[in-house]
């Protein structure tokens, strides 16, 4: 008889282990997000460290938490990568750095370095809408360019790596004194397609390759140039 009660108590054991093995805490972070994964460190009122399915470690603030539940993990979970969704609603910004390779010949051949950054709303998880602005120096003639831009971007996925398009269109001020004083700014249009990668809940890092239209006038002649070029640019947002 105490072989039978020693076997379930052992039995009650084991299965205990096994279902408790089977479950998986869920964190709700305040910006949206949800992470699957097992809690492995836990300092009450501060924070709390969770292990992913595939050994990634990620450690949240308390305040960072809307709350936390429990779940069984199903036999497809368990040879699969965690869940992890990213909810971006609200201010972004943008950073960037590149180079325009010029196209064409004459004045629309120069070859500029850029820096431009953005700042606006993300509307939704794939649609972002703001303004910005830059610095164009073009390397030949010695000259500094200021655009002022719309951004639209557009992301075609939701998780941590999305490729996305971007379309900038506004007007270029030129910031240096040229020799030939007629010469004023004119309209600038950027189409690009890119893709990005997040590092973490909101900062993520981008390439991207685009074309760029700028249009200059001469206002004596009622004239119009243009400096086209081929843009590569790296960037991060946050």
């Amino acid at each position: 008889m105490r072989r039978i009660i020693f076997s379930v108590f052992i039995l009650f054991l084991v299965w205990g282990k096994i279902n408790a093995q089977s479950l998986q805490e869920i964190v709700y972070l305040k910006n949206g997000s949800t992470i699957k994964g097992i809690v492995i460190e836990q300092i009450p009122n501060q924070s709390i460290k969770l292990q992913t399915s595939d050994g990634s470690i990620f450690v949240y603030k308390m305040d960072e938490i809307e709350k936390i539940s429990k779940e069984k993990v199903s036999k497809s979970e368990k040879s699969q990568k965690p869940s992890v969704t990213y909810d971006l609603n609200g201010y972004r910004g943008f950073v960037d750095v590149g180079y325009i390779f010029g196209t064409g010949n004459e004045f629309s051949k120069i070859d500029r370095v850029e820096f431009t950054t953005t700042h606006g709303s993300q509307i939704t998880t794939n649609f972002f809408i703001g303004g910005g602005t830059g610095i164009h120096y073009m390397t030949l003639n010695d000259v500094f360019l200021l655009p002022l831009f719309i951004d639209f971007k557009g992301y075609l996925l939701s998780g941590n790596v999305s490729p996305y398009f971007d379309f900038k269109g506004g007007y270029t001020h030129i910031l240096s004194k040229l020799e030939d004083e007629d010469i004023k700014g004119g309209l600038y249009i950027s189409p690009s397609i890119g893709v990005r990668y997040l590092i973490s809940n909101n900062i993520g890092l981008n390439a991207s390759l685009g074309f760029v239209f700028q249009q200059f006038r001469d206002i004596a002649l009622n004239e119009y140039a243009k400096a086209n070029g081929v843009s590569f640019k790296f960037g991060i947002e946050f």
